[in-house]
C-alpha cells in the first residue's frame, strides 16, 4: 500500500471514529495518547516495544491489541467505539427486552437489591456516584463500577445483562 493510500485510510478511520464521539456516553477517545483515565478508548505508540497499542478503560484498563501497523490498531479502535456506541443506544429499552429471557438473574434499575443473582445500579449519596453491582449466590455484592453519570451506569448494566443473556442462551 502506498504511503498516500495509508494516510487516506488513516484519515478516514479517524474521521469515522470522531463521528461517533457523541454516541458513547462520557467515554473519551484518545488518539495516539496513553492514559489511565476512566471511560477511555484510545491507542498510542509504545516506544519500548515499538508497537502500536490500543486500550479500553471502563472499570479496569484493558490493553486490547498491539500491532506494528497503526491502521490495524485504528480499525480495532473503530470496532471498539462502535460496540460502545451500541451500549448507549436505548440501553433501558434493551434491558427491558432482555429481562423476560433471563433465568435466575434479576435486573434492578436505579434500585439496590440484596437478593442473590441480581444485577443493577443505584445512586449512593455518600459516594455521590452511581454504583453498578452484581450479587452472587450468597447475596455477596460486587461493585462493578462507579460512575459520575447515570447513563454510564445504565450502559454498564446493559453490558452485564447482555453478557448474562449470552451465557444463558448459548
Amino acid at each position: 500500500m502506498t504511503e498516500e493510500k495509508m494516510m487516506n485510510q488513516k484519515e478516514q478511520l479517524i474521521s469515522e471514529i470522531n463521528a461517533l464521539r457523541d454516541k458513547i456516553g462520557h467515554f473519551k477517545i484518545y488518539l495516539n495518547k496513553d492514559t489511565n483515565e476512566q471511560l477511555s478508548i484510545g491507542y498510542y505508540f509504545d516506544k519500548e516495544k515499538k508497537l502500536w497499542t490500543s486500550y479500553y478503560i471502563n472499570d479496569f484498563k484493558i490493553k486490547s491489541n498491539t500491532s506494528e501497523d497503526e491502521i490495524e490498531i485504528l480499525k480495532h479502535i473503530y470496532k471498539t467505539v462502535c460496540k460502545t456506541a451500541e451500549l448507549y443506544e436505548n440501553p433501558i429499552l434493551k434491558i427491558k427486552e432482555i429481562i423476560p429471557h433471563l433465568r435466575s438473574v434479576s435486573i434492578y434499575l436505579n434500585d439496590y437489591c440484596t437478593s442473590p443473582y441480581a444485577i443493577g445500579y443505584y445512586y449512593d449519596k455518600q459516594k455521590n456516584a452511581w454504583l453498578v453491582y452484581r450479587n452472587g449466590e450468597r447475596s455477596d455484592t460486587g461493585i462493578y463500577g462507579t460512575y459520575e453519570y447515570e447513563i454510564d451506569a445504565i450502559a454498564s448494566v446493559y453490558s452485564m445483562a447482555r453478557r448474562e443473556y449470552s451465557f444463558q442462551h448459548h
